[in-house]
């Protein structure tokens, strides 16, 4: 059967995942996207997008494994054999926007080691807006961060009286959330406060509770 780019087809019974060995996928139906190597002597294999009915059905165990080995889970590769012609049950259209709902969900399961953490996070929030999750984000190290601790500027600061290096002690959080600049916090330097983006701020102690919330924080906001 000679396929092309765009042909509905459907996984034969008894077909396992190639990356998930204990996974029965017969019955999954895709779009073909890739032919490159369709024509492989040894393991002729072509590339599938899933359409939306199987996204939507699809084990969230088996969105979070793939997506925490850095794999699609929207894609895959079977040998030639294992797929059969199908008539198509929705539009590209639909697979797009059904990737869309879903993506920013284990959008950060493949980061290592904060992934599993921010993923958390995020997935808290109201909805998968950006300011939505910026408050997610408040209300988390609002529920962990202990005051007052010692903190160091650890990125450059263009302008500003604060720069890199400069020691502070961070005495609590500010009543408002930047758009740009995200979670604000209050800190002491010498007899001066300041207001400054805890996004730009490590705990000088790498064992305190602290420590690892503000690092995944960061990580989150220097990404999104």
């Amino acid at each position: 059967m000679a396929y092309c780019k765009g042909d509905s087809v459907r996984v034969k019974a008894g077909v396992k995942d190639p990356d998930i060995p204990e996974l029965e996928i017969g019955g999954w139906q895709g779009r073909v996207t890739d032919l490159t190597h369709v024509n492989d002597a040894e393991e002729p294999t072509i590339g599938l997008a899933w359409d939306s009915v199987t996204l939507k059905a699809m084990p969230e165990w088996v969105v979070i494994n793939t997506a925490r080995r850095g794999l699609s889970w929207a894609e895959i590769y079977l040998g030639v054999a294992d797929i059969e012609p199908a008539r198509p049950r929705d539009s590209e259209c639909n697979v797009a926007a059904q990737c869309e709902k879903m993506e920013p969900r284990y959008r950060w399961l493949d980061l290592e080691p904060e992934g599993e953490n921010i993923q958390a996070v995020v997935n808290s929030a109201k909805s998968f807006r950006e300011r939505d999750v910026l408050v997610a984000w408040r209300r988390s190290l609002g529920a962990i961060l202990t005051f007052p601790f010692l903190a160091t500027v650890d990125e450059f600061q263009e302008r500003g009286p604060l720069r890199g290096g400069d020691k502070v002690k961070v005495l609590g959080f500010c009543d408002v959330l930047d758009d740009q600049y995200g979670v604000l916090v209050r800190c002491r330097k010498g007899r001066r406060i300041y207001d400054f983006p805890l996004a730009d701020l490590a705990a000088d102690d790498d064992n305190s509770v602290n420590a690892e919330p503000i690092h995944d924080y960061r990580v989150w906001h220097a990404n999104r």
